[in-house]
């Protein structure tokens, strides 16, 4: 897996700066079906909080149908089943992780800054985040590939299961109780 965080162009003005987290897969490793183990991929708290919307987003004022200040949300989103085995490609993960799809074109933006702004505080989180993402990964893809194949082929027969059930049910002693009836 290779990840790649994006750091889109902030036109002059009070607008927001767009980012983006996109994940890699090879078809090696997509054939294996890995499973992640994120425990640990829910315990970063961003320097301040990550915008999602549509169009509006990306206006300093603009409306966001929600925001996030820890990517708690994009590890429960790795919990899930969130790519299909056996194929490669790539992977959006923002806003993909974040948006409840709520609205069209969702896009993740970071917040306003003055100046000629400087991200780097998010990049250290989302590097962080990435390496950790990727280490989990690994760890997934090397347990998947100590799984050996199994190619003998072992067939229990019905008969012989039936065979067994009539010997042991004629193995049982059975007893026939005689009830009178005295007057």
């Amino acid at each position: 897996m290779e990840v790649k965080i994006e750091i889109g162009k902030k036109p002059r003005g009070n607008f927001r700066c767009p980012v983006n987290i996109v994940a890699i897969f090879t078809d090696e490793e997509m054939v294996l079906n890995p499973l992640l183990n994120v425990e640990k991929l829910s315990s970063y708290k961003l320097p301040d909080r990550l915008f999602l919307g549509a169009e509006d987003v990306r206006k300093r004022d603009g409306s966001a149908c929600r925001t996030y200040d820890t990517l708690e949300p994009a590890a429960k989103f790795f919990k899930q089943r969130w790519w299909t085995p056996g194929t490669a490609g790539e992977v959006r993960l923002f806003p993909k992780a974040l948006c409840g799809s709520t609205c069209s074109h969702c896009q993740v933006m970071l917040p306003w800054r003055p100046g000629k702004p400087d991200y780097s505080d998010f990049v250290r989180v989302l590097r962080q985040f990435s390496a950790d993402l990727i280490a989990a990964w690994n760890a997934a893809l090397a347990e998947a590939e100590a799984s050996e194949e199994y190619e003998e082929c072992l067939v229990v027969s019905d008969v012989s299961i039936a065979q067994a059930a009539q010997a042991q049910a004629a193995q049982r002693v059975s007893r026939k109780l005689r009830v009178s009836n005295s007057d």
